[in-house]
């Protein structure tokens, strides 16, 4: 998914005024990926010589964006590294993954902490159960100070396996 982001390059006080100026951007070998674009690029100001644009760069673009002012044989030019490869759209499988993990932790607790809770007297086991306090959520194996199975002194709690 493309990228758009604000960009701006500072050619000084002595180029101000200008409505040549344009970019370029290159990849990291050096080859154009876009070619000279003078659409959108304005003057931050007025005397600045401060000039932006919003570019839309490629999906994990990572490059130069090469501004010039257009001036013919007198033109100036600067450059900026752009890396998008740690931009949000380059982390999104990683993103979901953590969302549905988020997502089902979440449902685990609330399931958890929702529905009923009972002890299994015969498997020394605590059961929780959904909110609809019928679907079993997990089994806790009871166990009383000395590690022994136990429903009346329960020191510690194991999920079961």
């Amino acid at each position: 998914m493309p990228s758009q982001t604000i960009k701006t390059v500072n050619f000084g006080k002595t180029k101000s005024g200008l409505i040549t100026v344009g970019y370029t951007l290159y990849d990291v070998g050096g080859n154009i990926v876009s070619p000279r674009d003078e659409d959108g690029v304005y003057e931050v100001g007025t005397g600045t010589g401060i000039y932006a644009a919003e570019i839309t760069f490629p999906n994990a673009f990572a490059g130069i964006i090469l501004w010039d002012t257009g001036e013919g044989t007198s033109t100036s030019y600067a450059s900026e590294e752009q890396n998008f490869t740690d931009s949000a759209a380059s982390l999104a499988p990683e993103l979901t993954s953590i969302k549905t993990t988020l997502q089902s932790d979440l449902t685990f607790v609330r399931d958890m902490i929702g529905g009923r809770w009972k002890i299994d007297y015969d498997n020394f086991q605590m059961i929780f159960y959904k909110e609809d306090n019928t679907t079993e959520v997990a089994r806790f194996d009871l166990r009383d100070q000395t590690n022994s199975p136990s429903y009346l002194s329960v020191f510690d709690r194991r999920k079961a396996i």
